[in-house]
Order: C-alpha cells, then sequence, then structure tokens
C-alpha cells in the first residue's frame, strides 16, 4: 500500500446475514450479505445535511463490487450523511447482497474439513486514489441462527480478515485496485456423513450377502432381491463419489 496522502480511505464491515447452502462439488455458497462502506466527504462538512437533501450521483463513491460473486447478485443500496463532534462529514453506504459466492474449497480431510467462506470487495477505482481498510468503529458479525446447513456444518462465529492489491486487466499489470477479504469459517459435522452415508453403504453391503443364504427354489426372488440392493448400494456409492469430488 502507497502512503498517498491524496488517497481516500474507505472503511469497509461485512456482516454475515444469511448463510445458506455450501456446495463443495461447484465450490460456491450462497449467502445474504450486508456490506457496509464509509468515507470522508469534506463537500458536506458542517451543513448538517440529511440523505433527502443530496444527490448522490455528483458526490464521490469508491465505486464497490463483489469480487467472488456468481452470476447476478440481487443488490438494495442506501445511502446516508454521518457527522461527527467537529462536524466533519461521512457518507455510508449500505448495500444488501443476496447471491452466490465462489470459494475454493479444499477436501483434503474430508469429512473433518473446515471450510473458508470468503465475501471480497474491490473498488473499480486504481489503488493509489482508494484504499479499502476494516471499519474502526462497526465490526464483522456472523448470525448464525439463519445459518441453513445447520445439520451438515457447524459455522463459527469467528471472522478473518486481509487486504491486498489485485490486478484486474492482465494486459496492463501496473495498475492494482485495492481489496479487502472478510471470511468466516464452516468446519463439517462428519457424524452427519457416518450415519448418511457410510452407514447405510456398510448396511447395504451386509445385507447383499443374505442372499447365499436363501433355498434354491426362492433363487428367483433372491435374485431380484440382490439387483435390487445393488442398484441402491449403487446409487449410493455415486452420492458419496459426489461428495468426495
Amino acid at each position: 500500500m502507497t502512503n498517498n496522502p491524496l488517497q481516500a480511505k474507505v472503511q469497509i464491515c461485512v456482516q454475515f446475514f444469511k448463510v445458506g447452502e455450501i456446495d463443495t462439488l461447484k465450490e460456491q455458497f450462497t449467502a445474504d450479505v450486508i456490506v457496509k462502506a464509509k468515507w470522508r466527504e469534506p463537500t458536506l462538512d458542517g451543513q448538517n445535511k440529511s440523505a433527502e437533501n443530496v444527490d448522490f450521483s455528483k458526490i464521490w463513491n469508491p465505486k464497490l463490487y463483489i469480487e467472488n460473486s456468481y452470476g447476478d447478485p440481487k443488490e438494495q443500496m442506501r445511502y446516508r450523511i454521518l457527522y461527527n463532534d467537529k462536524g466533519d462529514a461521512y457518507i455510508s453506504e449500505k448495500r444488501v447482497i443476496k447471491g452466490t459466492f465462489m470459494e475454493n474449497l479444499e477436501l483434503d480431510d474430508f469429512p473433518f474439513d473446515v471450510q473458508d467462506l470468503t465475501v471480497t470487495v474491490v473498488s473499480e477505482l486504481p489503488s493509489y486514489e482508494v484504499e479499502l481498510i476494516e471499519d474502526e468503529t462497526d465490526h464483522h458479525v456472523v448470525n448464525r441462527q439463519s445459518f441453513v446447513d445447520e445439520q451438515e456444518w457447524f459455522l463459527y462465529m469467528h471472522t478473518e480478515c486481509s487486504r491486498k492489491d489485485i490486478v484486474i486487466d492482465q494486459a496492463d499489470n501496473s495498475i492494482r485496485r485495492s481489496a479487502l477479504s472478510v471470511k468466516c469459517r464452516a468446519a463439517r459435522r462428519p457424524g452427519y456423513f457416518v450415519w448418511n452415508i457410510f452407514m447405510v453403504t456398510f448396511l447395504i453391503c451386509t445385507l447383499s450377502f443374505a442372499t447365499f443364504s436363501v433355498e434354491k427354489r426362492k433363487a428367483r426372488k433372491s435374485a431380484a432381491a440382490f439387483v435390487y440392493s445393488y442398484t441402491d448400494r449403487s446409487s449410493v456409492q455415486i452420492s458419496c463419489k459426489q461428495q468426495f469430488t
């Protein structure tokens, strides 16, 4: 990061309002996320204006977006003007995002793996004009009460934040943009897979040997039963392989 006195500092706070399905096969997760941004606006100092009396299209904006969002997420945006005791004005931008986010999910420790769920906020302006930093007063939050995959995953309250400069235009590596990544973590519940996949597969494989204890005159029925159990076992194995993929 450069110490440019003209570089605007934008404070970021990310709240994981609702974490939905975690898809390890497609390496993505769904979530409702609240992203709050705050920056200084000297042109409004000492005026005590409300948001209704300001045309935000004519005021400087860091042009933020979510770098790892997938598809076309739904966004709602709202602005406010905040003043401190000295009369210094701050623009507060609050956006509610509902969509799918891409994440590199590692399955080396399956089914005892812990996955990072990351939201990366990036500015369209170059890093020498804008620097994204953590909010000094508002903290990142994870709402566990609205977690959808509670039976399969355990969602931690802990969050981590990291800053970096990324290159968007591969043709010109000299232009970098400031990015801030906020992540929470989810641990897989191994008991869910033991009872729903491994145990079911074990019981089906065990019961398949029961066909050899049936009398010859019931061989046709036994063969049909064996084929039926084998089909069920194959479908379970395919489902299990997808979890490992």
